[in-house]
C-alpha cells in the first residue's frame, strides 16, 4: 500500500478535505453554508461535500477548490509524525499543476515533496482522486477565465502551508473526529436535512474569521 493510501476513504481524510475548503472560503471573507461528512454505505467509504456562495474572485475559487487535497495531503504527511511537515510549493507545484492539467488516469499518482524541521524532506505519492473532481473545475475555471493554473497552485499551497490557516484546519477538522456519528452536518439553517445531527455554523465561522484576519 502505498503512503499516500493511509486511511484513504476514511473519516479523519474526509473532514481534513472538507474543513481546508471551508477554512479558505472563510479566509477569502466568504460564507460557508454547509459542511457535512457522512459513511456512504453503497461504496463503504467516507465522504463529505461543503457548500458555499461562489468566491467574487475566480481565482480565489479555484484556488479553494484545491485546497481540499492540499489539506488532504497535509494530514497524511503529518499524521504519523511529531514534526510539523509543510507542502514544498517548488518541488510539488509543477507535479500537480501536470496532474490536473492532464486526462484523467485513475492509476496514475501525484508526487508531493513535503519539508520539515532542519530542511528534512520526504515524498508522498497520492492517487488523483486525493483531489477528487476539484481539479477538473479548477481547469475549467482557468480556462474559461484566463487564469495562470500554475499561480493559482502556488497560491493555494503557499495558504495552506501558513501556521494560522492550518490551526483552523485542525480546529475544524477535529469537530468532526470529536462527534463521530455516521453522518455530521453542520449547515446555516435545520430545514433542508431532516436526519443526523446538525450543528449551526455561523458561530464557528464568525470565530474562525476574526484569528484568520487578526492583524491584517
Amino acid at each position: 500500500m502505498l503512503p499516500g493510501d493511509i486511511g484513504r476513504y476514511t473519516q479523519e481524510r474526509a473532514a481534513f478535505h472538507e474543513a481546508s475548503h471551508a477554512v479558505y472560503v472563510w479566509s477569502c471573507n466568504g460564507s460557508v453554508n454547509m459542511i457535512q461528512i457522512g459513511y456512504d454505505d453503497a461504496t463503504r467509504q467516507w465522504c463529505g461535500a461543503m457548500g458555499a456562495d461562489p468566491l467574487p474572485s475566480q481565482r480565489e475559487q479555484g484556488e479553494m477548490l484545491l485546497a481540499g487535497g492540499l489539506g488532504e495531503a497535509l494530514y497524511v504527511a503529518n499524521v504519523n509524525d511529531d514534526r510539523l511537515w509543510q507542502i514544498n510549493e517548488p518541488a510539488s507545484r509543477p507535479a500537480l499543476v501536470a496532474a490536473i492539467a492532464a486526462p484523467a488516469n485513475p492509476l496514475g499518482h501525484i508526487m508531493l515533496t513535503f519539508t520539515g524541521p532542519n530542511n528534512a524532506t520526504k515524498i508522498i505519492a497520492f492517487n488523483r482522486d486525493t483531489f477528487s473532481d476539484d481539479g477538473h473545475q479548477v481547469v475549467q475555471l482557468a480556462q474559461q477565465h484566463a487564469l495562470n493554473l500554475d499561480d493559482m497552485v502556488r497560491n493555494a499551497i503557499n495558504r495552506l502551508n501558513d501556521t494560522t490557516f492550518w490551526s483552523e484546519v485542525l480546529a475544524l477538522a477535529n469537530r468532526f473526529l470529536l462527534h463521530p456519528p455516521r453522518q455530521l452536518i453542520w449547515q446555516i439553517g435545520y430545514d433542508e436535512i431532516v436526519d443526523g445531527p446538525r450543528y449551526r455554523i455561523a458561530l464557528i465561522e464568525e470565530k474562525a474569521k476574526e484569528r484568520l484576519f487578526l492583524g491584517n
